[in-house]
């Protein structure tokens, strides 16, 4: 995933990237012709998502001349397969030695990701996100992502910290336009907030909303 000053620097790409942030993958996809690693990007996004097309996104990512990006994106796509426990996954790759293996901040948030999810070795994912936040200068995309992370390991110490940080993370998506993740960050909230707080259901409301509107089954709400 790039910096998110990279979103802005670029006019020829512009259109994609504003149109992936919005969860318009199918849109993105035509703005991005001739750009093949953003289009891999926007394909892994979208099976991520809405666990769609990931044979092409697979395709996508082996095609690319970037050795390094290629094997973050396959990274990626197995640990998509490994979180929602879907079945023949068609990669055997070893994340965490690639992520840890691959310089900058994404690297060392995908690690603490990886730790977290596939591992369960949080003290170690902790730390890949202290990694992540130390080298990711300005760039509120990934801190959106850093910090909902941190949140949750906040939980038993400091609630009140783990609040704001997942009321940041929100807030950064939102002000980014990136909807997907603002519904994710939504859902996430849910979790920290009190229980039987009025504040739950507005938020469970809205989330719920985007994910019919943008096809995101995993953030739909449970029939």
């Amino acid at each position: 995933m790039m910096h998110d000053a990279t979103y802005l620097a670029h006019p020829s790409t512009a259109a994609a990237l504003y149109l992936q942030r919005a969860g318009q993958w199918d849109l993105a996809l035509t703005q991005a012709e001739g750009f093949p690693e953003i289009r891999a990007e926007i394909l892994a996004e979208r099976f991520f998502w809405q666990n769609v097309g990931v044979d092409e996104a697979i395709a996508a990512a082996r095609a690319l001349d970037s050795a390094s990006l290629r094997d973050v994106l396959l990274a990626r796509i197995s640990y998509f397969h490994k979180l929602f426990q879907l079945k023949n996954n068609p990669l055997e790759i070893d994340e965490l030695a690639v992520f840890s293996s691959t310089e900058g901040a994404w690297a060392a948030f995908w690690s603490g990701v990886v730790l977290d999810n596939v591992h369960e070795r949080p003290l170690e994912a902790q730390a890949a996100y202290a990694r992540a936040r130390s080298l990711m200068g300005d760039d509120p995309y990934l801190e959106s992502y850093v910090v909902r992370h941190e949140a949750f390991h906040l939980l038993e110490t400091d609630r009140a910290a783990a609040l704001a940080g997942a009321r940041r993370s929100l807030a950064l998506r939102a002000s980014l336009g990136a909807r997907p993740q603002v519904a994710a960050a939504q859902i996430a909230l849910t979790h920290i907030l009190p229980e039987g707080d009025p504040e739950v259901a507005e938020l469970k409301a809205l989330a719920h909303r985007t994910a019919e509107e943008l096809n995101l089954p995993w953030l739909k709400a449970a029939e």
